[in-house]
């Protein structure tokens, strides 16, 4: 009977390790969906620092096209009472932002435009393109010949462009500015996902991906992001919360700082969390943790019960079956008439009479 209810008190012991272990899982598959969350959130304040650091740099880059003699010498021309200089003047000013664009290297754009006070393109990257374009209703273009220098993103003949515009000055006043633009894409990703180790970034424009980028084999895939895109065009804007692309999959939306916002151009940054098993639920512990336990109550508390147990297993099963098999043996050699019943407990008892 004692061994039995050893039995029932042991059954009892384990089923509430597991019940505590996986209780605990639950609670720390929360806190890890938590953290998760925690850190999209801060991988979002790192991607809006790093794309105004970018900007601040390639500001800074188009100085060495702002400076240069031809450049600040046709815009004041244009500028002047001359006006649009002529078409030969324009193809060598063309050729010249190439050259210079071309020494700009990763920060090489994909447009340039040479503006004049008045906002007329005078030259571009194609020198073929001889029209008489207008920007000055650009607002990032109008700070330019105010003076200032400013950053934006445009949707151009539905392409997205990230630009910077710097005033080029002559003479001791502004003879227009140099528009720079970059195109949004793979490239852009790859540089963004590169400062967010093991997480994937895709940069949209609507409902399309126009840059995409996967950090490896433990970050989601874009066509995983691309499963959260509509629910992230529907909270665009907004203060959103994580989205939950799948199994510990989530992702974070925001629009890009710019003009583009309202054109619905954003990105979403995605990561995949841990495993949380019940073999998971010791992945972090340390060589400190182990050495803290306590190890005289972790191993000297199951050693006495497992003797404990030894001996009701002793009082009840083994001492009844030892004297059983010694008066067997007696009276098998007739030096005994009985079994010894009053030495016998519950059923061996009954075995003996």
């Amino acid at each position: 009977m004692l061994s039995r209810l050893w039995y029932l008190v042991l059954a009892l012991a384990v089923g509430g390790a597991l019940a505590g272990a996986f209780l605990n899982k639950s609670a720390a598959s929360r806190e890890a969906e938590f953290q998760l969350g925690e850190q999209l959130r801060r991988d979002r304040i790192e991607a809006e620092l790093w794309m105004r650091l970018d900007a601040r740099l390639r500001l800074d880059a188009l100085a060495s096209i702002a400076v240069e003699p031809e450049v600040r010498q046709t815009l004041r021309s244009s500028s002047g009472r001359f006006g649009t200089p002529a078409v030969a003047t324009r193809k060598r000013l063309s050729q010249t932002l190439g050259t210079l664009n071309a020494k700009l290297e990763e920060g090489k754009g994909d447009m340039v435009f040479a503006v004049d006070t008045e906002g007329e393109v005078v030259a571009t990257l194609d020198k073929n393109a001889m029209g008489s374009e207008r920007l000055d209703k650009m607002p990032l273009v109008r700070d330019a010949l105010r003076g200032f220098m400013r950053d934006d993103v445009w949707v151009y003949n539905g392409k997205v462009f990230r630009m910077a515009a710097r005033p080029v000055f002559d003479g001791g006043r502004y003879v227009g500015a140099v528009v720079h633009g970059m195109e949004v894409g793979d490239d852009l990703a790859r540089r963004l996902g590169s400062k967010l180790p093991n997480a994937s970034v895709v940069f949209f424009f609507r409902d399309s991906l126009i840059g995409t980028h996967v950090g490896g084999a433990a970050a989601p895939s874009s066509a995983e992001l691309k499963n959260g895109l509509a629910q992230a065009l529907a909270n665009l804007g907004e203060a959103s919360d994580s989205i939950e692309l799948g199994e510990r999959t989530l992702a974070l939306a925001s629009p890009i700082r710019g003009e583009a916002a309202h054109a619905q151009v954003g990105y979403i940054i995605g990561r995949k969390g841990s495993t949380v098993g019940l073999g998971g639920l010791f992945a972090n512990t340390f060589k400190e943790d182990v050495a803290s336990l306590p190890w005289l109550v972790v191993i000297g508390v199951p050693l006495m019960l497992l003797l404990l147990g030894l001996v009701l297993l002793y009082l009840e099963h083994d001492k009844a079956v030892g004297i059983l098999r010694g008066a067997s043996q007696n009276l098998a050699k007739n030096q005994t008439g009985s079994l010894p019943e009053g030495d016998l407990r519950r059923h061996y008892r009954k075995i003996a009479e």
